[in-house]
Order: C-alpha cells, then sequence, then structure tokens
C-alpha cells in the first residue's frame, strides 16, 4: 500500500510538471498587414433632402432721377415734304406740286386761316431758298413767285432758266395764324398773315431763314 501511495504521487508530480511546460509563452510580434481588398459595390443613392428655406427678398434699390422733359411741339405748325426730283420735267414756266397731299392740305378753310412758308431744298446741305424769292444759280440770279391754289402749289420762273434740277425737295411750313400772338397789336391773336410776319420779326426771327422758323416752332 506504501508502495502504491508513493506511485500515485510520483503520477500527480509528473501531471503537474506537463500542464506547467504546456502552459502559454510569451506572445510574438505583430506580422505585417495584409494588402488592401478591392472597392465595394457603389451602395444605392440616398433619398433627396428636403429643400432649404427661401432667403430674405433684398431691399430695392433706388429709383433713378427723372429725365429732362423735351422742348414742346407745336401743334397748330406743320411741316410737309414735297419730292421734286422729277418737277423739271415740266414744260414750265409754272412748275406745279399738285398730288393727294396738296389737295388734302390745301383746302379753302387752310388758305384763309393759315400761313404758308415754302422753301426749296438742296438734300444734304444746308441751303434752304425761300419762295418767292431769289437764287443765284452760277453767274445768274433766278427769280421765282408762288401762287397757293386750293390743291395745288403753282411755281413761276421768272427768269424762264428752268427747275434747277438739284432742288430734290419742297418744304411747306402751314402756321395756323390764331395760334401766333401779334406782338405788335397788345397781345391780340394773329388774323392775317401779315400779323404772323410782324410778330415773327418782333420775336427776331427772319421768315427767309428756314433754320430760324423750325428752331422758334420746335419743329421736328
Amino acid at each position: 500500500m506504501k508502495l502504491q501511495r508513493i506511485f500515485m504521487l510520483g503520477l500527480i508530480a509528473t501531471s503537474m510538471a506537463l500542464i506547467t511546460s504546456c502552459s502559454d509563452g510569451e506572445d510574438g510580434a505583430d506580422g505585417l498587414d495584409g494588402a488592401t481588398g478591392p472597392a465595394g459595390a457603389v451602395g444605392p443613392a440616398g433619398a433627396a433632402g428636403a429643400d432649404g428655406t427661401d432667403g430674405v427678398d433684398g431691399t430695392n434699390g433706388v429709383d433713378g432721377a427723372d429725365g429732362t422733359d423735351g422742348a414742346d411741339g407745336n401743334a397748330n405748325v406743320r411741316r410737309v415734304i414735297f419730292d421734286t426730283s422729277n418737277l423739271g420735267q415740266q414744260a414750265g414756266p409754272i412748275y406745279s406740286i399738285d398730288d393727294e397731299n396738296t389737295d388734302l392740305l390745301l383746302t379753302q378753310e387752310v388758305l384763309e386761316t393759315h400761313t404758308l412758308l415754302l422753301y426749296a431744298v438742296i438734300p444734304g446741305s444746308s441751303t434752304y431758298v425761300p419762295l418767292p424769292g431769289t437764287y443765284r444759280n452760277g453767274l445768274n440770279d433766278q427769280i421765282w413767285g408762288v401762287h397757293f391754289g386750293i390743291g395745288a402749289i403753282n411755281i413761276r420762273d421768272v427768269t424762264g432758266q428752268g427747275w434747277p434740277p438739284f432742288f430734290d425737295e419742297v418744304h411747306l411750313i402751314l402756321i395756323e395764324q390764331s395760334s401766333v400772338t401779334d406782338t405788335s397789336d397788345n397781345g391780340q391773336q394773329a388774323k392775317s398773315q401779315v400779323d404772323v410776319i410782324k410778330s415773327l420779326k418782333a420775336a427776331n426771327v427772319d421768315v427767309n431763314n428756314y433754320h430760324e422758323v423750325v428752331e422758334y416752332f420746335n419743329i421736328d
């Protein structure tokens, strides 16, 4: 029995030695990281977010300054332009401007209530020849007379030289006499062509000067 006990104790000691010899040692150093794996598939798009709140409206800018008013025109003064480039084809010595415009403009009433000023024009130049009047054509003076009839303007070549081919236009200005103040008669309305001419002369407007007349009446 004693021997058997000693044997059992030896087995226990041997087992303990084996257990002690099989316990874990210290951890070894970490190994190198492995290669990066391939990227995963793209996931589905997320739902759209809610709209943001609208911003506050900006402040209105300051209004710009008003422009300057244009000069007032004169509704009682008119200008009509006639094409006279073919007027020289008439036999003369009287050259008539007679078309639908003159038929409408030159009525008996207009002839009685308006002052009519006529100017021959060289287009592209500043030459406006008052008619009736005299024009220096080369070395000779050419004298013109004018008669305003119902529906027609008759221009007479007094010196018999014919209608100049460079007079391509004739401008007619119609001035309603009642719209003009006769400054020579205590500020009364003009009643005749004579009154209109006197009033313009008192305003330092030369009726033989087309530019002065147009400027005075603000004719565009």
